[in-house]
């Protein structure tokens, strides 16, 4: 997901002062540019990268297994920094989604060792509950790290799945948590899942 981002500042020299350095940390923070983005048939609006694409049905089918593959999937152009969205079948309400959650988060943290669990949590965004799960995981030889939040969407369950490699983890974590925040749930979807800009 570096595609698209502003340049990092380089840091303040062994000499800054205490303003400065915080400073030059603010400037090292990763610049993304947003746009507002609709996805799966209106049901979903939030910022995203501008650069992001479509990641292609062959790419989808090729890096996700049948049962678990998502509707829409946008990365960068090096496809190491994605966002996944799927509104899965599974019946969800509000009220089911913390015990949905602890369970989920039972399973993962079964799979996954102490030094790649980060977390999970329940949250509001825009005034819904979402629950989050934080966590490393191998993929194709690879470390990823997964940032996960699920809602209830027209009594489904909703799954927003932030991914880049561990390289790519502390610049992109800020900017998916702010994508993240962004998240509205705003029509019933269609049968077909799509993407389209928001106006």
């Amino acid at each position: 997901m570096a595609e698209g981002a502003s340049p990092v500042a380089e840091p303040s020299g062994s000499g800054a002062t205490a303003d400065s350095t915080d400073a030059a940390d603010e400037a090292q923070e990763l610049e993304v540019r947003l746009h507002s983005q609709s996805v799966l048939d209106g049901a979903v609006v939030l910022d995203v990268p501008v650069d992001f694409r479509p990641m292609s049905q062959a790419q989808r089918e090729k890096r996700y297994a049948a049962g678990q593959r998502p509707s829409v999937v946008l990365a960068n152009s090096a496809g190491d920094v994605n966002i996944a969205f799927n509104l899965t079948p599974n019946e969800m309400t509000l009220d089911q989604l913390s015990d949905f959650q602890r369970q989920m988060a039972a399973l993962f943290r079964g799979q996954v060792d102490d030094g790649n669990w980060i977390g999970s949590s329940t949250t509001q965004i825009c005034g819904l509950d979402w629950f989050t799960i934080e966590m490393r995981t191998e993929a194709f030889g690879t470390k990823v790290w997964n940032l996960i939040a699920g809602t209830s969407c027209n009594g489904r369950l909703l799954l927003i799945s932030f991914n880049a490699t561990t390289e790519q983890e502390d610049d992109w974590k800020g900017p998916c948590r702010k994508m993240l925040e962004s998240a509205k749930l705003v029509a019933e979807p269609l049968s077909q899942p799509q993407i389209s800009a928001a106006r």
